[in-house]
């Protein structure tokens, strides 16, 4: 493989053939042998998030970032990372410039869906995931991320119209926490 090759089509080849151990080396080696490659290190920070190694994944995301500021994916992941650390705010500030993207763009849809739940605004929340999944055509694991969540926040707010008392609080205890997607978990930290 010459230096100007894409190196992900191969990448991804030997990372569907290899167990985590591998996978791990050959993502770390391709991230060495093309530093300047923002694509293999949104793979990395993936795996790092994946494995549960955040501050790996959040300097992977954010070196990604550094090289091309226009990956809205890596910069949509970021926040998330963020957001999911218990750190709206920056969260948020990540988040920024996705509102310049078009109007119906997935990760501004569901960037928007973060922001009324920041503000308690669980219908209007869904109203957003529901929107950004009909425009996502590209990154079907991110709608079905983005399905467990529209799940959860569903039933919380259909358990808000039997039982008032229901709220960002009761999503966040630890007896419902246990059994909640990352993404819900994310809900308790805006509050």
């Amino acid at each position: 493989m010459t230096v100007n090759q894409d190196p992900i089509p191969e990448l991804i080849r030997k990372l569907e053939a290899s167990d985590a151990a591998s996978a791990l080396a050959l993502l770390e080696t391709a991230a060495t042998h093309h530093p300047q490659n923002p694509h293999v290190l949104l793979l990395l920070a993936g795996y790092y998030m994946q494995h549960k190694h955040v501050d790996q994944a959040e300097a992977a995301y954010i070196t990604a970032l550094n090289l091309d500021p226009g990956l809205s994916i890596a910069r949509f992941q970021l926040g998330l990372l963020q957001l999911t650390s218990a750190r709206p705010a920056t969260a948020f500030t990540t988040w920024a410039p996705l509102d310049l993207l078009g109007e119906k763009h997935p990760l501004r849809l569901f960037k928007q869906a973060f922001d009324q739940l920041q503000h308690d605004q669980i219908d209007t929340a869904c109203a957003y995931l529901r929107e950004g999944m009909r425009h996502n055509t590209d990154n079907l694991p991110l709608n079905r991320d983005m399905q467990m969540l529209l799940a959860k926040l569903e039933a919380a707010s259909k358990g808000r119209a039997t039982n008032p008392s229901t709220n960002a609080e009761t999503l966040a205890s630890p007896t419902h926490e246990a059994s909640t997607h990352f993404l819900v978990s994310a809900y308790k930290n805006l509050h």
